[in-house]
This record gives structure tokens, sequence and C-alpha cells, in this order.
């Protein structure tokens, strides 16, 4: 499979794991009484805008998984190829946040816990994909070597 056919498969899961993740963050705020469509009659834009995030969601999804293709890149060190996909989904995230309201222009506490909390998930999830690649290239090494052995054993 060519690159741009992996990165659009990657890329469309990623926009539905980012709606199924907007939806269960709004889940959990309208779970725990703090939710806008909470806040009294429903409106029109309260709809657009819920239709919005979760838009978003996907669009962040779509960039943060889609861009990950680069670290099929062989020629790139694993610092090299983590740091573009960071640059790359952090900058979604900013964009995003700000055309959301998540995050404002301003450099201040709100915006530095959710820039912080939002690296802490990044590292997270690279550490699991690092430890579960990891594992399965030791499993392979493990079947290697156990061919070798068997072959050596025939001979």
């Amino acid at each position: 499979m060519k690159l741009k056919q992996r990165f659009i498969m990657k890329a469309s899961v990623g926009f539905a794991l980012g709606i199924i993740v907007d939806l269960v963050i709004h889940a959990i705020c309208v779970f725990m009484g703090d939710h806008y469509l909470l806040n009294g009659p429903v409106d029109k834009s309260m709809v657009m805008h819920f239709l919005m995030d979760i838009l978003t969601g996907g669009l962040l999804g779509f960039v943060g998984n889609g861009s990950s293709v680069i670290y099929e890149i062989e020629s790139w060190s694993i610092l090299k190829v983590t740091a573009t996909h960071f640059v790359i989904a952090y900058g979604a995230f900013v964009i995003i946040g700000l055309f959301n309201g998540w995050i404002t222009p301003e450099i201040n506490l709100p915006n530095l816990v959710v820039s912080g909390i939002v690296l802490l998930v990044y590292i997270a999830i690279w550490l699991i994909q690092y430890f579960v690649y990891k594992k399965e290239v030791r499993e392979i090494n493990i079947g290697i070597r156990q061919l070798r052995n068997k072959g050596e054993g025939a001979a």
C-alpha cells in the first residue's frame, strides 16, 4: 500500500476516533451537569456549536492519526519523526482550539494547563505505542531465532 493510501486510511480512522472521543467528552460533561446544552432551552446556535465541536474533533483525529504515516519514513530518526508529528498534531490542536474557544491567544495559566494536558496525552499515547511495537519486535526476533535453531538442528 502506498503512503498516500495509508494516509487516507489512517486519517479516516482518525476522523472517526476524533468524533467518538469528542462525543465521550460531551457525554462526561453532561453526566457531570456541566454542558452548554443543559443551560436552558436549546437553540439553533447551540446545536451548531455542538456540531462544530464534533466536526472539529474529527478533524483533530484526522490530522493526528493521518500524519502518523511519517513514522513510516525509515530514513528519519525516531526523534525527528516524533518531533515532526508532535508539531503537526499540536499545531492542529492550537488552530482548532482557537476556533472552538478551547484556548485563547494569550499565554495564561488555563492555556498552559490545557497545553500540558495535550502534551501528557501525547506522551502517554507515544509510550503505549512504543512499548507495543517493542514487544512485537521482540516476539518477531524470538520467532526468527527459533526458525534458525530449527534449521541448524535439521542440518
